[in-house]
């Protein structure tokens, strides 16, 4: 028993309740002990199956902003609260995060403090960043009027967007460059581009 057992509310989880019995104020220490902890044997047969075969499957995927959030949580020496992430976790982030804990029982469902367990769970047990798909954007009309150049948007110094002219069937950019030439989906819906044609970054 700890002092923090008496965070201990009559609807925690399991998971909650163990994880409050051995916290003494160090997160760290608190999750290395609760890192194979397993529901206890009352849980359906067929619920300890699906879990087994989430731990067998490859390391779950996350945002960007999950990462940020789990890295944030790393560098924190006592409990963190849920409103330490409002400026890290986007909609996307939470929306991950919400799927995350509906699939898996050990968590419970609902409540933001479950939410501070997964990111801990994650630390802990790894996982991989999801790799942000870019494009490149080729002006359509300007490339069929030439017979010896494709043009492409580019972010100018300032941030303003201009076209580049790149030799046929060649894309722009190498290196650091690209990053001038490349934009994510979500930046391609907020332009409201119009006739380009979307080409996928491949390397």
């Amino acid at each position: 028993m700890t002092s923090f057992t008496k965070l201990i509310k009559p609807d925690s989880t399991e998971l909650e309740r163990y994880f409050l019995s051995v916290y003494t104020g160090n997160l760290w220490d608190a999750l290395e002990k609760i890192k194979d902890w397993h529901s206890p044997d009352h849980i359906e047969k067929e619920v300890q199956m699906k879990l087994l075969k989430l731990q067998q499957q490859a390391l779950p995927v996350v945002p960007e902003d999950v990462d940020k959030a789990i890295k944030y949580l790393k560098t924190q020496n006592n409990f963190a609260t849920f409103a330490d992430f409002d400026d890290i976790l986007t909609e996307k982030g939470l929306r991950w995060l919400n799927d995350f804990q509906f699939k898996d029982r050990r968590f419970g469902f609902g409540g933001l403090n479950n939410k501070l367990f997964i990111l801990s769970h994650l630390a802990v047990t790894g996982y991989r960043v999801e790799k942000t798909q870019l494009f490149y954007l080729k002006h359509i009309d300007m490339s069929k009027r030439s017979g010896y150049f494709d043009f492409y948007l580019e972010r100018d110094g300032d941030e303003s967007l201009e076209h580049k002219r790149v030799d046929k069937d060649e894309k722009p950019g190498t290196g650091y460059e690209k990053s001038y030439y490349t934009f994510t989906q979500q930046e391609i819906d907020s332009m409201q581009t119009g006739s380009y044609e979307q080409i996928e970054v491949t390397e």
